[in-house]
Parts: structure tokens; C-alpha cells; sequence
């Protein structure tokens, strides 16, 4: 996932001044490793999503080019393309819309799961897309659960999770 259409998002942040924490969305997969513990990963990034505190790839938090952004011009307007980054979105309905769009293949072990973000971890945002990008996520244990339960619930084959990866084993020892 990439943001496109982004600005800093100083104006859409705003609108949050004196809350801790704004409820975003992300688009998760459930994998099972070989021990048969459950993950949530994001298959496009290759980064798992833990109960807790969940940190960005982004070297900083600023729009660059050292960081992978690209900046183009539309309609005289500046805007960034951002690579790196927790990718969300903004609003429930936008992350429903894309369900089931994300990944190529089966989707069956697809969940959305809220979460928590800070104001001042924002990168940028995307009014047209209702996506933003941030350095840094919160994931509540029980929004955890509900993700795997979730899942668990539709009796997929055990073929279906999304497969444990030796890049998923050194994040995990990190």
C-alpha cells in the first residue's frame, strides 16, 4: 500500500487538537506459525502487527526523498507519494471499501482491525484517498483477539493462513 495524493496532513490533524489518540483502520492478514500461534501481518509490507506498540520502517518522520517519498505536482499543487510507514485509514468505511482488494490472492484470512494513533506521529495524509501514514500505532490486545477470532470463526483450512516466513522470525526476535 502507498499513499498517493498526500499532504503533511497539518490541517487534517487539526481537527484532533487535545485527544491522545485517533481511531484509524488497517487491513491485516492472520497467519499461523509453525509452533501454531497466531500472527496479524500486513503481507504487502511483511510487517506483523503485534498487541502493543507497533513502529513504522521510516528513518523519519518528515516527507523525503531519503525516506522513499516522491513529491509531483498536480494541478500546481504539491503532493507526496509515500512509500515507508504505517499505511491506515482514516475512516471505517474507506478500509471496507478496499477489503478484499489488497491482496492478490485468497482473502479468506482478511480482517480490519482499529487502531490507535497519535497526532504527532502523523507523516502525511490523503484527503481523497481518507489514508494516512503514521510512525507509529497502537493495537489493543483485545482488538487482537477479536482479529483472530475473527478468522478462526469462518473454519478456513489450515492451507488458507498466511504462511510463516523466516523474514517474519527475525522480526519477531526483534
Amino acid at each position: 500500500m502507498c499513499l498517493l495524493n498526500a499532504t503533511n496532513g497539518k490541517n487534517w490533524i487539526r481537527q484532533f487538537k487535545g485527544k491522545k489518540y485517533i481511531t484509524c483502520y488497517k487491513i491485516v492478514q492472520v497467519g499461523k506459525n509453525n509452533n501454531g500461534k497466531y500472527f496479524l501481518v500486513s503481507e504487502i509490507m511483511c510487517h506483523i502487527y503485534r498487541a502493543g506498540n507497533n513502529f513504522s520502517d521510516r528513518k523519519k518522520q518528515q516527507l523525503s526523498k531519503s525516506c522513499n517519498d516522491n513529491k509531483y505536482f498536480e494541478n500546481g499543487k504539491p503532493y507526496w507519494y509515500v512509500n515507508n510507514g504505517i499505511h491506515v485509514f482514516t475512516t471505517l468505511q474507506s478500509a471496507k471499501d478496499e477489503f478484499g482488494n489488497i491482496y492478490d490472492y485468497d482473502d479468506m484470512c482478511e480482517v480490519i482491525v482499529a487502531v490507535r494513533c497519535r497526532p504527532e506521529d502523523l507523516v502525511a495524509y490523503s484527503s481523497i484517498d481518507k489514508e494516512a501514514v503514521f510512525m507509529k500505532v497502537q493495537l489493543e490486545a483485545r482488538e487482537f483477539d477479536r482479529a483472530i477470532e475473527k478468522v478462526k470463526k469462518k473454519n478456513i483450512s489450515e492451507n488458507a493462513y498466511v504462511e510463516w516466513s523466516p523474514f517474519y522470525q527475525e522480526q519477531e526476535n526483534k
